[in-house]
C-alpha cells in the first residue's frame, strides 16, 4: 500500500526508503544502526465510525464554496494587453486553481509561465518560487526542483521555507547526506532569524514550523519515525492558526502527521488526528471537497490497517462520490490515490472483479499521466493478483514477469520483494495450467517467503497476497498429485502440501496483533527487548525506504535521482546486515522467542515424533473455493483431501448451525432444534475423505482454520443421525444422537509448531498449589453498590418449554450488543456482569480442594493488578471468568483481551484489560488455564482470533493447555461441566485432561437434566449441545 499521498503545498510526504542482500555486520554495529523514542499516550477513538457517516451526511448541504472558486480561476482568459507583473499574478492564480482542482501538469505549465515573468516582475518571491519546487519534484523533476529553490536563497530574506523544501526533496530522493546539510542550514538561518528579531513574534513562528518540518524529514528519512512524529506534531499545531486564511495548507500539515502515524503502526493514533482534520475540513469546506477526500483518502488506510473493511468500504465510496462532485480531474492524483485506496480495500475483501473494475477505469483515467499511473498502479502487486483471482491471468503474467525482473534488479535476486512477484507468476502459471513453469516458480519462491511468518507482517496487503499464494500453491499441489508430471519432477504433493498448511496457520489472524505481541513476547527480558524493538525499526525503515526507491525509478532520469538511489541503496545494505545480525543473536540467545516469531517448518515425520500414541492430527484449512484437509496418524500414512467448500459455502453452513447454539433464548422453548442432517453432512466433507488415517485414533488434534473454527467438533455427529423423538424429555432425543465424542476426544491446536513446542515442556512440579481463580468482575460503580442485592433477586422459573434460563457470556453491553453496528462507542465501564461466575470459581476451587479465601480473586478483587502481582507460576490450575473480547469491541481496543475490573472500581492505575499482549509477560506452569463465560466464538470471524491469539498467549506464558467457551453458556450446566472436569481428573490421576473434558460432557449428554427452579421438576435433557458442546480445549490434552 502507498501511504503518501499529496496533502497540499505545505505538507508533508512521507519519505519511503528500501532492501538488499548483503554480508553480515557486527552485533554492536547492528544495534547503532536504529532509533527510537517513547510512546505517548492518547484517548482513543470511538469503535466505530458511525459518526463519520453521520458528519459526512449531516454537512453535505455545505457546497464548498473554494472549489467553485477554483473552477472559475481556472477558466480564466489570458488578460489582454497585460503586462509582465500581471501576468505573473494571472499565471500563479490560475496555476494554484489547477493544483487545487488536481490538474498538476496544468497547474505546473502555468507556474513555471508565472515564474518566467517573476524573473522581471515584482511581487511575492518565495510563494512561487517554493509551490514550483513543489510541483516540480511531485512529478519527479526533482532537479528542476532543487534548481529553482537554490537560485531563489540569496535573494529572500526569509530562507528558512526553501531550506526546509530542500530538506524535503532531498530525503524523498534518498540523499540523506544533503537533506541533513539543508536541514543544518535551516537551523542556522532560523537561529540567525530569531537572535537577531525576538519581537517578530510572527515571523518566528513561521520559522520554527518550517524548522520543525525540516526536523521531521530528515528523522523520517532515517527511519527515527517516532523522534519525527515529534516535531510533525508541532508542525500541525502550527498549522491550526493557519486554518481560516490557508485551509488547504493547514489541514495538509496534519496530514502529514497521519501518515507518519501510519507508518509506525499507530493507527489509532492516526485514526484521532483524522478525525480532527476531518472535522476542520468539513466546517471550512463541506463535505464535497477535495480537501476532505483528501482526509478521507488516510481514513480508508487506517480503517484498512485495522481490519475494519467493511467501514473502510462505505468510506472510500463516499470518498470516490465526493471527488467526482468536486470537479478535481479524473487523472489528478489525489483521484488516483482514492482509486488505489478503492481497489486495494475491494482487494483486501476478495472481491477481485470489482477491484479490477476501480484498476481498469483509472487506467482509462490516466491516459495522459503516465507518471502517476506508473507511480500507483503499474507496481501495484494486488492489481496483478486481482488480475489472477479475476480470471484474467494472460494479462497477469507479463506484469508480474516484468516485476519480478525489476525487483531482482532493485533489491537482490534472493530478496524477499523478488519472491514475492516470483509466487505471484506462479499463480499466474498455475491458473493458466502452465504446471511445469508453476513448480519452478513456487518451489524457488517458498524458501524466501517463508523467512518471514505471516504473524509478523504489520502491512496487510501484503500479508493477504502471500497468503493467496500459499492458497494458490495448495491449488497447484492437489491439482498435480498423483499426475505423470508430479512423478517426473519428483513432486510429494502431500508432505509439500503439509509444509505450506502450517504456513498458514502458525501466525495471528489479525495484522494489528504482530508486532505488538512480538514485543511483548521479549518483554521478559529487557536486552532481547531491545534487540526485538531494533529489528522491527529496522524493517520499518526498510519498508519506506522501498517505496522510496519505487517513485525514484518512475520519476524522469536526473542526477539527482541517481545520488538518492545510490545512498537509499546503501543504506538497505546496512540495515539489512543488522537485520541479519540482529536475528541471528536473538535466535542463539532466545531460542523460544525466536522459535514463536518464526518456528521452524514442521513434516509430517517430525509431526508423527511428537504424537502419542492412538493420537492423530487432523488440520482443516479453508480457501475462497476449497478447503485442504490434511490427516497424521501416529504411525502409517498420512492422508491429504480436498473438500469442494469454498469460505462462503462453510461460512454459511457453520452459521446456521451456531444459530441454534448461540440463540440467546430466555427460555427452553426458545433453543432452536440442532440440524443433525446438516451437521452429519459437513462431518462427512471433512472426516470421510480421511478416515483411513484417523481409523485408530482415540485422540484428535486438530488446527482449523476458517469459518470451522467458530464451531466445536465435538457437535458432529459421526454417523447418519436418526429420526428420534424427546418423549417425555425435551431434548432427549439428542441422547441417541453419535456425537464425534463418543469416539474421540477433540483438542484444538493453533499450529503444529505448537505441538512441537508443547511437548517439548517438561511436566509441572506436582508441588505446585491447586488453583488460582478470577471471575465476577466490577466494571462500574453501580454494579459495585448493587453487589449485595444480586443474590436476592433470584429469576422466577418457568416449567418446561418454559422454563426460565440463565445465560451468561452473552457479549451485551448497557448500550447494546457489542457484536451489533450500535452502539458506536464502548469502553471498558459499558460492559455488564456475568451471572454466577463467582460461583463457577468457587466450584472449581472446591474440586481441586483449594482455599478459597487465598486462592480465588472475585468482584472489586478480580483486578488486573491482581492477576500481574499474583504469584501464578505455582498453579496448576488458573481460571478466568469473564468476557474475552476482540479488537474493536471497545474503544481504542486492537488485541485480544480479557475483561477485569474497571480501573473506576479499583482504585488502580491499569486499564483493567489484560491484553495478549500482557498475558505473554505472565509467568506460568499450569496446566489448564479456564477461560469461563469468555465466549470466544462471539465476534463475527473474531472468535476464531479470540481463542488462537489469547490461546497463543497463555501458551508463551507457559499453560499446556487452554479450556474456553464459544458461546453464551446456560450456567447451570456449565458450572456443573466445568467443575466435574477437575473432580475426574482429581479422583483419576491417569485422566488425561482432554479424557476428563470428554468424560463431563457424555455425563451432560447421558444423564444431566434442567431442574425446574419453580417447580422443582426435572424439565429438559441437557443433551442438546447447547448445554454440554460450547467449551473447547486447545494445547496439549495431556497423558
Amino acid at each position: 500500500m502507498n501511504l503518501r499521498r499529496v496533502s497540499g503545498l505545505l505538507s508533508i510526504v512521507v519519505f519511503p526508503l528500501l532492501v538488499s542482500c548483503a554480508a553480515t555486520m557486527s552485533l554492536d554495529e547492528a544495534k547503532k544502526v536504529t532509533v527510537a523514542a517513547p510512546r505517548q499516550s492518547f484517548v482513543p477513538p470511538p469503535r466505530k465510525a458511525d459518526d463519520i457517516y453521520a458528519l459526512l451526511n449531516k454537512k453535505q448541504i455545505y457546497q464548498s464554496k473554494s472549489t467553485e472558486d477554483y473552477l472559475k480561476k481556472a477558466a480564466m482568459p489570458i488578460p489582454a494587453g497585460a503586462d509582465d507583473s500581471k501576468l505573473k499574478i494571472f499565471y500563479e492564480t490560475r496555476g494554484m486553481a489547477f493544483y487545487h482542482l488536481g490538474r498538476y501538469m496544468e497547474a505546473l505549465a502555468d507556474l513555471r509561465k508565472a515564474y518566467v515573468y517573476f524573473q522581471t516582475a515584482k511581487g511575492r518571491r518565495n510563494v512561487l518560487v517554493i509551490n514550483l519546487s513543489f510541483l516540480e519534484a511531485e512529478v519527479g523533476n526533482f532537479k528542476a526542483a532543487v534548481k529553482i529553490l537554490e537560485d531563489e536563497i540569496p535573494q529572500n530574506m526569509y530562507p528558512w521555507g526553501a531550506y526546509s523544501h530542500l530538506t524535503r526533496i532531498y530525503a524523498r530522493t534518498g540523499d540523506i547526506e544533503s537533506a541533513r546539510r539543508m536541514n543544518s542550514r535551516c537551523r542556522e538561518v532560523c537561529d540567525e532569524f530569531r537572535q537577531r528579531n525576538p519581537r517578530a513574534v510572527e515571523r518566528n513562528r513561521h520559522c520554527e514550523a518550517a524548522l520543525n518540518r525540516s526536523d521531521g524529514f530528515v528523522l523520517q528519512a532515517e527511519g527515527k519515525f517516532e523522534q519525527a512524529e515529534v516535531h510533525l506534531r508541532k508542525f500541525a499545531d502550527y498549522g491550526a492558526s493557519m486554518l481560516d486564511t490557508e485551509p488547504h495548507h493547514a489541514v495538509g500539515m496534519r496530514i502529514s502527521l497521519i501518515v507518519n502515524l501510519i507508518q509506525q503502526g499507530k493507527l489509532l493514533e492516526a485514526e484521532v488526528e483524522a478525525r480532527k482534520a476531518l472535522d476542520q475540513s468539513l466546517d471550512l469546506m463541506g463535505s464535497d471537497s477535495v480537501l476532505t477526500g483528501k482526509i478521507l483518502i488516510q481514513f480508508v488506510n487506517i480503517l484498512r490497517r485495522q481490519d475494519r473493511l467493511e467501514e473502510a468500504d462505505i468510506i472510500s465510496n463516499e470518498t470516490l462520490r465526493i471527488l467526482e462532485v468536486s470537479g478535481i480531474s479524473p487523472d489528478s492524483d489525489v483521484v488516483c490515490s482514492a482509486r488505489n485506496a478503492r481497489g486495494n480495500l475491494l482487494f483486501a475483501r476478495g472481491r477481485y472483479g470489482e477491484a479490477m473494475k476501480i484498476y481498469d477505469r483509472a487506467k482509462g483515467d490516466m491516459r495522459d499521466n503516465q507518471l502517476l499511473y506508473e507511480r500507483f498502479f503499474t507496481r501495484n502487486l494486488n492489481m496483478i493478483v486481482s488480475l489472477v483471482k479475476a480470471g484474467r491471468s494472460g494479462e497477469a503474467l507479463p506484469l508480474a514477469s516484468a516485476t519480478l525482473e525489476k525487483n531482482r534488479r532493485m533489491y537482490g535476486a534472493e530478496s524477499y520483494a523478488a519472491a514475492e512477484a516470483l509466487g505471484i507468476r506462479a499463480m499466474a502459471q498455475s491458473s493458466l495450467k502452465n504446471h511445469e513453469a508453476a513448480w519452478r516458480d513456487f518451489s524457488s519462491a517458498l524458501p524466501a517467503l517463508r523467512r518471514r511468518n505471516l504473524g509478523q507482517m504489520t502491512n496487510p496487503d501484503r500479508k493477504n497476497r502471500v497468503i493467496l499464494i500459499y492458497e494458490s500453491y495448495l491449488d497447484f499441489l492437489s491439482a498435480v498429485r498423483g499426475t505423470k508430471l508430479a512423478a517426473r519432477l519428483g513432486i510429494n504433493a502431500d508432505a509439500v502440501s503439509y509444509q505450506v498448511m502450517s504456513l498458514l496457520t502458525g501466525h495471528s489472524l489479525s495484522v494489528a496483533v504482530g508486532e505488538t505481541t512480538a514485543r511483548a513476547a521479549a518483554a521478559y527480558d529487557p536486552e532481547l527487548a531491545d534487540l526485538v524493538r531494533k529489528e522491527q525499526d529496522a524493517q520499518k525503515e526498510i519498508t519506506v525506504l522501498r517505496e522510496n526507491i519505487a517513485d525514484i525509478l518512475v520519476a524522469p532520469e536526473d542526477d539527482q535521482a541517481a545520488r538518492g538511489l545510490k545512498e537509499s541503496q546503501a543504506r538497505i545494505d546496512a540495515l539489512t546486515r543488522a537485520r541479519t545480525s540482529l536475528g541471528e543473536e536473538i535466535k542463539k540467545r532466545f531460542p523460544k522467542y525466536a522459535d514463536y516469531i518464526n518456528p521452524p517448518l514442521p513434516t509430517v515425520e517430525l509431526t508423527q515424533r511428537n504424537l502419542r500414541p492412538r493420537e492423530a492430527l487432523l488440520a482443516v484449512y479453508t480457501a475462497d473455493d476449497r478447503t485442504f484437509i490434511w490427516a497424521i496418524p501416529k504411525s502409517g500414512p498420512a492422508a491429504f483431501a480436498v473438500s469442494p467448500m469454498g469460505r462462503k459455502d462453510l461460512t454459511l453452513r457453520v452459521e446456521q448451525l451456531r444459530r441454534s447454539l448461540d440463540s440467546r433464548p430466555t427460555v427452553l422453548g426458545d433453543i432452536p432444534d440442532y440440524d443433525l442432517a446438516a451437521a452429519y453432512d459437513l462431518y462427512r466433507r471433512i472426516f470421510k475423505p480421511v478416515e483411513g488415517a484417523l481409523a485408530s485414533a482415540t485422540d484428535i488434534l486438530a488446527i482449523v482454520r476458517g469459518p470451522l473454527s467458530q464451531l466445536p467438533l465435538a457437535v458432529l455427529p459421526a454417523s447418519p443421525p436418526s429420526r428420534a423423538s424427546d418423549g417425555n424429555l425435551l431434548f432427549s432425543r439428542y441422547r441417541k444422537t453419535d456425537w464425534l465424542i463418543r469416539k474421540v476426544s477433540v483438542t484444538m491446536l493453533p499450529s503444529v509448531s505448537a505441538l512441537v513446542t508443547l511437548r517439548s515442556l517438561p511436566a509441572g512440579d506436582p508441588a505446585r498449589k491447586a488453583f488460582a481463580g478470577f471471575g465476577d468482575p466490577v466494571f462500574n460503580a453501580a454494579q459495585l453498590a448493587a453487589s449485595g442485592a444480586r443474590e436476592a433477586r433470584r429469576k422466577t422459573q418457568l416449567s418446561s418449554r418454559g422454563a426460565k434460563l440463565r445465560i451468561r457470556g452473552v457479549r451485551v453491553t448497557g448500550k447494546g450488543y457489542i457484536d451489533s453496528k450500535q452502539p458506536n462507542s464502548l469502553t471498558l465501564v459499558d460492559l455488564n456482569r456475568l451471572p454466577d461466575t463467582a460461583a463457577e470459581i468457587a466450584d472449581i476451587a472446591k474440586a481441586l480442594n483449594a482455599d478459597p479465601g487465598r486462592d480465588t480473586f472475585l468482584g472489586k478483587g478480580a483486578s488486573e493488578r491482581n492477576v500481574k502481582t499474583a504469584d501464578l507460576s505455582d498453579r496448576r490450575v488458573v481460571a478466568f471468568a469473564t468476557h474475552a473480547l476482540v479488537p474493536g469491541d471497545l474503544d481504542g481496543l486492537e488485541e485480544p483481551a480479557l475483561a477485569l475490573s474497571a480501573p473506576s472500581v479499583t482504585g488502580s492505575p491499569e486499564d483493567g484489560l489484560l491484553t495478549m499482549g500482557e498475558i505473554m509477560t505472565l509467568r506460568l506452569n499450569a496446566d489448564w488455564v479456564v477461560l469461563s463465560a469468555c465466549n470466544t466464538g462471539a465476534s463475527e470471524g473474531g472468535g476464531g482470533e479470540a481463542l488462537t491469539g489469547l490461546g497463543r498467549a497463555f501458551f508463551y506464558a507457559g499453560t499446556r493447555s487452554v479450556l474456553a467457551s464459544m458461546w453464551p453458556v446456560e450456567t447451570t450446566s456449565a458450572r456443573r461441566l466445568v467443575a466435574d472436569i477437575f473432580k475426574y481428573q482429581q479422583a483419576d490421576a491417569g485422566l488425561s485432561r482432554a479424557r476428563a473434558l470428554n468424560k463431563a460432557m457424555t455425563g451432560l449428554i447421558d444423564d444431566a437434566v434442567f431442574i425446574d427452579g419453580a417447580t422443582g421438576k426435572v424439565a429438559a435433557s441437557y443433551a442438546h449441545p447447547l448445554f454440554w458442546a460450547p467449551f473447547v480445549m486447545a494445547g496439549d490434552p495431556g497423558k
